[in-house]
Protein backbone atom coordinates (compact mmCIF):
# COMPACT_ATOMS: atom_id res chain seq x y z
CA UNK A 1 0.00 0.00 0.00
CA UNK A 2 2.78 2.41 0.87
CA UNK A 3 4.53 2.08 -2.61
CA UNK A 4 1.05 2.42 -4.18
CA UNK A 5 1.15 5.77 -2.16
CA UNK A 6 4.60 7.23 -2.77
CA UNK A 7 4.40 6.29 -6.92
CA UNK A 8 0.73 8.14 -6.72
CA UNK A 9 2.44 11.13 -4.91
CA UNK A 10 5.24 11.34 -7.43
CA UNK A 11 3.64 10.51 -10.59
CA UNK A 12 1.33 13.89 -9.48
CA UNK A 13 4.67 15.57 -8.77
CA UNK A 14 6.03 15.04 -12.32
CA UNK A 15 2.09 16.02 -13.68
CA UNK A 16 2.71 19.51 -11.11
CA UNK A 17 6.04 19.85 -12.44
CA UNK A 18 5.37 19.92 -15.92
CA UNK A 19 2.16 21.81 -16.04
CA UNK A 20 4.84 24.40 -14.05
CA UNK A 21 3.20 24.15 -11.05
CA UNK A 22 6.57 24.76 -9.23
CA UNK A 23 5.73 24.88 -5.19
CA UNK A 24 2.96 22.41 -5.48
CA UNK A 25 5.11 19.97 -7.57
CA UNK A 26 7.91 20.55 -4.81
CA UNK A 27 5.66 19.55 -1.99
CA UNK A 28 4.57 16.23 -3.72
CA UNK A 29 8.04 15.40 -4.51
CA UNK A 30 9.04 15.77 0.04
CA UNK A 31 5.60 13.87 0.28
CA UNK A 32 6.33 11.02 -2.36
CA UNK A 33 10.09 10.96 -1.07
CA UNK A 34 8.98 10.49 2.51
CA UNK A 35 6.72 7.70 1.53
CA UNK A 36 9.10 6.34 -0.56
CA UNK A 37 12.32 6.27 1.97
CA UNK A 38 9.39 4.30 4.05
CA UNK A 39 9.26 1.91 1.57
CA UNK A 40 12.57 1.50 1.21
CA UNK A 41 12.82 0.35 4.99
CA UNK A 42 11.10 -2.48 4.50
CA UNK A 43 12.28 -3.65 1.62
CA UNK A 44 14.51 -6.49 1.99
CA UNK A 45 15.62 -7.44 -1.63
CA UNK A 46 18.89 -5.73 -2.37
CA UNK A 47 18.00 -5.15 -5.87
CA UNK A 48 14.82 -3.60 -5.42
CA UNK A 49 16.47 -1.39 -3.14
CA UNK A 50 19.28 -0.18 -5.20
CA UNK A 51 16.75 0.37 -8.07
CA UNK A 52 14.50 2.70 -5.34
CA UNK A 53 17.62 4.58 -4.19
CA UNK A 54 18.15 5.67 -7.72
CA UNK A 55 15.06 6.60 -8.12
CA UNK A 56 14.62 8.64 -4.98
CA UNK A 57 18.24 10.54 -5.87
CA UNK A 58 16.77 11.32 -9.50
CA UNK A 59 13.50 12.61 -7.23
CA UNK A 60 15.71 14.57 -5.20
CA UNK A 61 17.68 16.00 -7.72
CA UNK A 62 14.83 17.33 -8.95
CA UNK A 63 13.28 18.24 -5.94
CA UNK A 64 16.35 20.71 -5.42
CA UNK A 65 16.34 22.66 -8.92
CA UNK A 66 12.83 23.19 -8.29
CA UNK A 67 13.76 24.68 -4.65
CA UNK A 68 16.84 26.67 -6.10
CA UNK A 69 14.44 27.89 -9.42
CA UNK A 70 11.73 29.04 -7.16
CA UNK A 71 14.18 30.88 -4.30
CA UNK A 72 15.94 32.34 -7.42
CA UNK A 73 12.46 33.56 -8.99
CA UNK A 74 11.37 35.03 -5.99
CA UNK A 75 14.42 36.87 -5.21
CA UNK A 76 14.48 38.20 -8.83
CA UNK A 77 9.99 38.75 -8.51
CA UNK A 78 9.94 37.29 -11.63
CA UNK A 79 8.38 33.91 -10.13
CA UNK A 80 4.78 32.79 -11.83
CA UNK A 81 2.99 30.04 -11.53
CA UNK A 82 -0.11 29.06 -13.21
CA UNK A 83 -3.26 27.15 -10.72
CA UNK A 84 -5.77 25.47 -12.27
CA UNK A 85 -8.86 24.96 -10.34
CA UNK A 86 -11.77 23.08 -12.20
CA UNK A 87 -14.99 24.43 -12.54
CA UNK A 88 -17.23 23.18 -9.34
CA UNK A 89 -14.14 22.47 -7.17
CA UNK A 90 -14.57 23.47 -3.31
CA UNK A 91 -11.40 24.79 -0.89
CA UNK A 92 -9.87 26.97 -2.67
CA UNK A 93 -9.77 30.07 -0.34
CA UNK A 94 -7.64 33.18 -0.94
CA UNK A 95 -5.46 32.10 1.78
CA UNK A 96 -5.11 28.90 0.83
CA UNK A 97 -4.10 29.62 -2.90
CA UNK A 98 -2.14 33.32 -2.31
CA UNK A 99 -0.25 32.55 0.88
CA UNK A 100 2.29 30.72 -0.33
CA UNK A 101 3.65 33.30 -2.35
CA UNK A 102 3.08 36.21 0.57
CA UNK A 103 5.86 35.01 1.98
CA UNK A 104 8.78 36.75 3.38
CA UNK A 105 9.00 40.72 2.29
CA UNK A 106 6.14 41.26 -0.42
CA UNK A 107 5.71 44.86 -0.81
CA UNK A 108 3.56 45.56 -3.45
CA UNK A 109 1.14 43.34 -5.55
CA UNK A 110 0.30 43.87 -8.93
CA UNK A 111 -3.13 42.59 -10.16
CA UNK A 112 -4.23 42.62 -14.14
CA UNK A 113 -7.37 41.75 -14.59
CA UNK A 114 -9.56 43.22 -17.29
CA UNK A 115 -12.57 41.82 -16.12
CA UNK A 116 -13.60 43.16 -13.23
CA UNK A 117 -16.60 44.65 -13.63
CA UNK A 118 -20.01 43.36 -11.79
CA UNK A 119 -20.18 43.68 -7.90
CA UNK A 120 -19.64 40.06 -7.12
CA UNK A 121 -15.85 40.61 -8.55
CA UNK A 122 -15.06 43.81 -6.65
CA UNK A 123 -16.33 41.82 -3.82
CA UNK A 124 -13.49 39.30 -4.74
CA UNK A 125 -10.94 41.49 -5.36
CA UNK A 126 -11.46 43.50 -1.98
CA UNK A 127 -11.01 39.85 0.17
CA UNK A 128 -8.05 39.20 -1.64
CA UNK A 129 -6.66 42.85 -0.88
CA UNK A 130 -7.82 42.00 2.87
CA UNK A 131 -5.44 38.80 2.67
CA UNK A 132 -2.80 41.11 1.66
CA UNK A 133 -3.21 43.77 3.87
CA UNK A 134 -3.34 40.76 6.89
CA UNK A 135 -0.16 39.77 5.91
CA UNK A 136 1.19 43.15 7.39
CA UNK A 137 3.69 43.36 4.64
CA UNK A 138 2.10 44.69 1.51
CA UNK A 139 2.29 48.76 0.94
CA UNK A 140 0.86 48.87 -2.33
CA UNK A 141 -1.88 47.26 -4.41
CA UNK A 142 -2.26 48.05 -7.77
CA UNK A 143 -5.24 46.94 -9.99
CA UNK A 144 -4.88 47.32 -13.82
CA UNK A 145 -8.29 46.55 -15.73
CA UNK A 146 -9.81 48.05 -18.93
CA UNK A 147 -12.81 50.52 -18.97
Amino acid sequence: MSLDAAVSVLTRAVELDQSQSYSEALVCYQEGLALLMNVLKDTKDDATRVHYRAKMESYIERAEKLKTLVREQKEAGTFHEKVNIKEGSIGYSYRRVFEKYLEGNVKEVVVEDPYIRNVHQIYNFLRFCELLVSKGTVREIKLLTSK
